[in-house]
């Protein structure tokens, strides 16, 4: 299978926009400005980690649809890792049928 192996996962994580700014519309018209902000400091920090965490889940995914090998999976991952400081990505409930031995995700 050609770079799918994952159902294209690296290329799923898009936030709703329409929806948010359907939702921030309703706190601010109704002077809720602050919590609107607020909303949109957390949503905007979210995309940022998103976008980042990207081409890592792109190099696994075609590293088991063999378009890569594991040398260039691990290529990409030494330079991501080269250029992430912390991502506070917390998963609780997600992970299913997934060994996780020695996985901190409650972090």
């Amino acid at each position: 299978m050609s770079g799918g192996a994952f159902n294209y996962l690296y290329s799923k994580f898009e936030l709703p926009n329409d929806e948010m700014e359907s939702l921030l519309g309703y706190l601010v018209h109704r002077g809720h400005s602050d919590k609107a902000q607020a909303i949109v400091d957390v949503y905007h920090d979210i995309t940022k980690k998103l976008e980042r965490l990207q081409p890592l889940l792109k190099a696994v995914e075609w590293w088991a649809s063999a378009d890569w090998s594991e040398e260039q999976f691990l290529e990409e991952y030494q330079k991501w890792a080269a250029n992430q400081q912390t991502i506070d990505i917390v998963i609780k409930g997600t992970l299913k049928n997934v060994d996780t031995e020695g996985l901190n995700i409650n972090a």
